[in-house]
């Protein structure tokens, strides 16, 4: 606290409490175990970051000399990718839309040119610029976390990939495609009050399509206890 005030932002909040977890390789195996990873795994197998722009860094990494990180080719390979893993999203979307009402921010109508290809560059850009809060690597996983306080989850309805939490989990699926790993993306999300976190329609959505474990909806105080 500095001048009395309180720290009210979620950035804060999540150094604050994952920070511990860079230095004890104990407590990133409780976690990643509280997520459904396997008693085998070992603590040195497991590797922690936050604020995590994956694609952006691995394709900062291996571009070609001075040119667009981003070009033609690039964004067509995405756009591919996208195609290939999740063509019928939008349509999954829709029809949750349809069926969800009286969910605590229940998902707007789409704009025609959302989870489309229509404009390869704009998805290419959401791709490339999606951070995940939270990222556990061990060997057969990539636990990608969202931390909440107090606000709700981003949506954007100028962004093709409107969504945060079906923004992120794409581009850690379409990042392991380029990248030619076998893990399994494993999604969670962390803050005050689980119950009120499941209520939320992009939470629901993730738990409905079973791409978010009901059980890794976690409470702030779940994560303190794991080094406290």
């Amino acid at each position: 606290m500095v001048l009395d005030i309180c720290n009210r932002t979620e950035n804060w909040k999540t150094a604050y409490e994952f920070a511990p977890l860079s230095r004890d390789a104990d407590a990133r195996r409780k976690l990643a175990k509280c997520l459904g990873e396997p008693e085998e795994t070992k603590p040195c197998q497991i590797t922690l970051e936050l604020y995590w722009k994956g694609l952006r860094d691995h394709l900062y990494k291996n571009r070609s000399g001075a040119g667009k990180i981003l070009d033609e080719n690039t964004i067509d390979y995405l756009a591919n990718q996208y195609l290939e893993c999740f063509s019928d999203l939008r349509e999954k979307i829709e029809k949750y839309t349809m069926e969800d009402r009286g969910k605590l921010g229940t998902f707007k109508i789409l704009n025609k040119h959302n989870y489309r290809v229509t404009e390869a560059t704009k998805l290419g850009n959401n791709l490339y610029n999606t951070e995940i809060d939270i990222v556990l690597e061990t060997p057969h996983s990539l636990y990608i976390g969202e931390a909440k306080l107090e606000s709700e989850f981003g949506a954007n309805g100028n962004l093709v990939l409107v969504h945060q939490l079906i923004r992120q989990y794409v581009m850690a699926h379409i990042l392991l495609k380029c990248l030619d790993k076998k893990k399994c993306v494993v999604p969670f999300v962390v803050g005050p009050d689980k119950s009120k976190l499941k209520n939320y329609s992009q939470v629901d959505f993730m738990i409905c399509q079973g791409w978010l474990k009901k059980e890794n909806v976690l409470e702030w105080k779940q994560i303190s206890n794991l080094y406290s």
